[in-house]
């Protein structure tokens, strides 16, 4: 009997998902869609930079939003405006997830908002002026009291929560097995396993995987 490889599997659900826009999506809809996500594993890939000519100095923007919530039609709007993003892919250029990760349990643990500043320094230092996206959104709060002066930007799905909770796990479980097969699973770093403790700490009622 014939074996079949787990990447002709995932193969298979990536058909089968790209077929779903067409039924599911109208008009150009699909199309903005599929392009989101292309630009997501662009950007993971090739480390595009999420700045602009005109320089902005200091963390002034704080977006308190979750992914699926126009957040790339936010980042494009924020860069043309000067804005030089943090996000997850900042984090990964930087290599700074062990470093949010104990300035987070010092502030849940203690209260102690020390680290979280000294973080919220070190990339203004590198020239990053506004936070965006998942994990960055649940650092809000803490981010609020050390730079009180920032605009806070709270962006959410027009459609309601259970839009977003469909949007939020058809892209999860698109990207999941893509990330994860070869030759992919070789460019990629693994971002859920970098950011897992982190969320451990921020969303304590998670099971973990």
């Amino acid at each position: 009997m014939k074996t079949v490889h787990l990447s002709h599997l995932f193969f298979i659900k990536y058909v089968v998902a790209f077929a779903c826009f067409s039924f599911v999506e109208a008009g150009s809809k699909k199309w903005e869609k599929l392009e989101h996500t292309v630009r997501m594993v662009r950007d993971l890939m090739v480390g595009v930079g999420h700045h602009n000519k005109e320089q902005r100095h200091g963390l002034t923007l704080i977006s308190g939003g979750f992914p699926r919530t126009g957040t790339k039609t936010i980042e494009t709007a924020l860069t043309h405006l000067g804005h030089k993003i943090y996000d997850v892919r900042a984090m990964l250029q930087h290599d700074h997830f062990s470093e949010w990760t104990s300035a987070t349990k010092e502030w849940k643990e203690e209260n102690n908002l020390q680290s979280i500043q000294k973080m919220v320094e070190k990339i203004e230092l590198l020239g990053y002026t506004a936070t965006l996206d998942a994990p960055m959104n649940l650092l809000a709060p803490a981010f609020i009291r050390v730079r009180p002066d920032a605009k806070v930007l709270w962006n959410y799905r027009a459609k309601g929560v259970e839009d977003w909770y469909r949007s939020f796990v058809f892209i999860n479980w698109w990207l999941e097995g893509f990330l994860f097969v070869r030759p992919w699973k070789w460019i990629f770093p693994n971002v859920n396993e970098k950011n897992q403790p982190l969320f451990m700490i921020l969303l304590p009622w998670l099971e973990p995987p």
